[in-house]
């Protein structure tokens, strides 16, 4: 989640300034984050999590993940 908020700032930061020169850094955080998220995935579906709390950071994790991909798009 740290790193999710980390790649968020800076791409609003990159939007908000018009910072163009750093798209190749951003990508490689993107690209470094979905593999986090791809790995965090995979623990929860086999950790003995109950359900209610696996699904709670989904929902979280999910909303991130919107967002970044938008902020990514602009």
């Amino acid at each position: 989640m740290r790193a999710a908020a980390e790649l968020e700032r800076e791409l609003q930061a990159a939007i908000d300034g018009g910072r163009d020169d750093q798209a190749e850094w951003l990508t490689a955080m993107r690209r470094r984050w979905a593999d986090d998220l791809r790995k965090l995935v995979h623990e929860f579906r086999s950790s003995d999590l109950p359900l209610r709390t696996e699904a709670l950071v989904q929902q979280a994790v999910k909303a991130v993940a919107e967002r970044i991909e938008r902020m990514g798009q602009e």
